[in-house]
């Protein structure tokens, strides 16, 4: 079975090393090896205008992808973004 990205276009990879003091949520082990993908404008920023807003970051409304050949069984399309846009490990990151 072959995979790919979930997504299209260039994105960066940030919080993408598997030594402890640069991974994020090295203590839940589903996460220890999770790399971040951010789309990032020509300066570097992920954002533009405020950075408290999700609809700010260029990554927001981008489709995602199936990562291989499936089948999708559910889609949930009533949850909520996250509501703390800009406090997260790719700002400090990048």
């Amino acid at each position: 079975m072959s995979f790919a990205l979930p997504f299209e276009g260039t994105w960066k990879v940030v919080n993408d090393d598997i030594r402890k003091q640069i991974s994020h949520s090295w203590n839940l082990v589903g996460q220890r090896y999770a790399y971040d993908f951010v789309v990032v404008s020509n300066s570097g920023k992920t954002h533009q205008h405020s950075a408290s807003k999700p609809e700010n970051y260029f990554a927001f409304g981008k489709p995602i992808l199936v990562a291989a050949d499936m089948v999708v069984e559910d889609i949930q399309e009533n949850i909520r973004d996250y509501y703390q846009a800009g406090i997260g490990w790719a700002e400090t990151m990048l």
